[in-house]
């Protein structure tokens, strides 16, 4: 759900492989359950806010390191380098068209390519984890300029 419309999120077989652990670690027992639960309210959603203070805690504490907004920046560089469609790519943020015509008669949800989207993002993102990088050598974000 995004701007009070449901959005329907295509997952990679990675993804889904870690809802399922989520699911089990949380106990969400029923689709109803939230997978990321409110730690004072399991009957609510993860504060907005929650991945932040996860990212702050993990030492990412300065905010040019990296932000969950971030990822989504990441992800949408990603996708348009790989050649997917705008209006794929956009749908798939849950981005609205700015064009109240295009908005109006464009309800195309691009399913097919989204889920390709999203299981070759989850590829990708696998064979960076399998990489063998000394923690030393890479460059923090903060030698590099903003602007």
């Amino acid at each position: 759900m995004k701007m009070r419309h449901p959005h329907v999120v295509p997952l990679g077989t990675q993804a889904i492989e870690i809802m399922k652990e989520v699911r089990e670690i949380t106990r969400a027992k029923s689709v109803d359950d939230y997978l990321f639960p409110n730690v004072r309210d399991s009957s609510r959603p993860m504060a907005a806010t929650t991945i932040n203070a996860v990212l702050i805690r993990a030492g990412f504490n300065h905010e040019r390191l990296f932000r969950a907004h971030g990822a989504r920046g990441t992800f949408s560089t990603w996708a348009y380098e790989q050649g997917f469609t705008p209006l794929a790519v956009e749908r798939q943020l849950a981005h609205v068209e700015k064009n109240r015509v295009s908005r109006a008669y464009n309800k195309a949800e691009f399913l097919p390519e989204r889920q390709r989207m999203m299981q070759d993002w989850g590829d990708y993102l696998q064979i960076l984890a399998s990489l063998d990088v000394p923690r030393d050598s890479l460059t923090p974000l903060l030698e590099f300029p903003l602007n």
